[in-house]
């Protein structure tokens, strides 16, 4: 009895936060900002009654939008083995409210080319690690890389999303810097002329010609 005159209350709660917003509960989004807390009491008739309590945030469902972009150069990069370092910048350019502010930010980085394509004699591989993302407001968030899609739901939350973002990459080439010339010179003991000894190049390129960026925001 006890339970179904609490879900009853529960009910009536988010229906008079509906009529507040002036919306039915398919158009709201709610979101528990605390932890469940149970406290119990025992009423007049000597039953236990157990209360539950959270912090709940609800949002009309129309007042969160998504809008993509897409950078306006190639995002990569280009190491000789066993270099690490971050790539030119590549911006992408919002045009949104000014009260408009951001739920995630996602980067889809599309399909990337390694060494230029399939016929060039570079051997090098380029490992990337982490993406750094920058916001209108110069703020700078770093996120571990995922070649298929990175998304941060917390970093710029809140934030402006309004204006220009930019993202850089920092990579690797876990290339050895040899190509194991040196040894076969040991044990063959003889000696290489690299004019007339052709071997590809441990140098590597790692290019993303089309690189997206989706932010999801609220209008305050």
């Amino acid at each position: 009895m006890n339970f179904k005159k609490h879900a009853t209350a529960l009910m009536l709660t988010l229906t008079v936060a509906n009529s507040a917003f002036g919306v039915n509960a398919n158009q709201l989004e709610v979101e528990m900002r605390t932890e469940p807390v149970v406290t119990t009491t025992i009423n007049e008739e000597g039953e236990t009654v157990y209360r539950q309590t959270s912090e709940f945030v609800v949002e009309p469902i129309w007042s969160i939008g998504e809008k993509s972009a897409y950078g306006d150069s190639s995002l990569g990069l280009y190491l000789t083995a066993g270099q690490t370092a971050t790539s030119s910048p590549v911006n992408f350019n919002f045009s949104l409210p000014s009260n408009a502010t951001v739920r995630s930010v996602e980067i889809n980085p599309g399909t990337g080319v390694m060494n230029g394509g399939s016929s060039s004699s570079m051997i090098g591989a380029i490992l990337i690690t982490e993406v750094n993302i920058t916001s209108p407001d110069n703020k700078v968030v770093t996120v571990p890389w995922k070649a298929n899609g990175t998304t941060d739901n917390s970093g710029f939350k809140g934030d402006t999303a309004n204006g220009k973002w930019s993202i850089t990459v920092k990579g690797t080439n876990i290339a050895s810097n040899s190509y194991g010339i040196e040894e076969e010179q040991e044990q063959e003991d003889v000696t290489v002329d690299p004019r007339f000894f052709p071997f590809p190049s441990t140098d590597s390129s790692l290019i993303y010609s089309r690189v997206q960026m989706v932010i999801e925001y609220t209008l305050d």
